[in-house]
């Protein structure tokens, strides 16, 4: 990775952790678009819901199931109101500190005014060049629309960004682009550049620089 110098980072469950009351929310705003969607009671939502979770288990399925777009999920997360949850994060800010040979690049489907008040409450308020939000693209992730905007951007080819992300279906697009790629959390990927934690990927980045 010595040619490397762009580090694009997704932030939803990325740059933080989902925790059980950030997940609760999530949840809280899940029921919200299925009730808006179905024009059911919230309670008929959270029931109909964990219905077909037991039956499917997983929640994207479940939302599918429902008549929900597959990236239903993913939108609750960028748009439920967390903020209060959010702690400033000593360790993600020395990690980007020690990054400081790469420009940084933040590529969210949270709006711009969330996403920086986000960045504001983890301590990451002045790390990113560049932001690319929801406000910026017509098709949120997976669709290529915001990596062709980071391209655009940089000027650089493909191959001298990794993009950073939670989410193995949005990484795989960036990678059928030729961006280098890093999942974080989750399952193990064998095929790809995987960590368990955020932090892991100074040992990645910094080795190999």
């Amino acid at each position: 990775m010595n040619y490397l110098k762009i580090a694009a980072w997704d932030l939803d469950g990325t740059l933080y952790s989902i925790t059980p009351e950030i997940q609760r929310r999530v949840n809280e705003k899940i029921y919200q678009k299925i009730s808006e969607t179905k024009n059911w009671s919230v309670e008929r939502s959270r029931e109909e819901f964990h219905s077909r979770y037991q039956r499917l288990h997983g929640a994207t399925a479940s939302l599918m199931d429902l008549g929900l777009e597959k990236e239903t999920m993913q939108r609750c997360l960028e748009e439920a109101d967390i903020l209060d949850l959010l702690e400033h994060d000593e360790k993600l800010v020395k990690m980007f500190n020690n990054l400081n040979y790469l420009r940084h690049i933040l590529v969210t489907g949270s709006s711009r005014e969330l996403a920086t008040e986000k960045l504001n409450r983890i301590g990451l308020n002045d790390v990113f060049e560049y932001m690319i939000t929801a406000d910026d693209v017509k098709n949120p992730k997976p669709h290529p629309e915001s990596i062709e905007k980071l391209l655009q951007y940089t000027g650089l080819p493909p191959q001298s960004h990794v993009w950073i992300d939670d989410r193995k279906e949005h990484a795989l697009v960036a990678r059928e682009r030729g961006l280098r790629i890093i999942l974080v959390g989750g399952k193990k990927e064998k095929s790809d550049l995987w960590v368990p934690k955020i932090y892991d990927i100074e040992k990645i980045l910094m080795v190999k620089k």
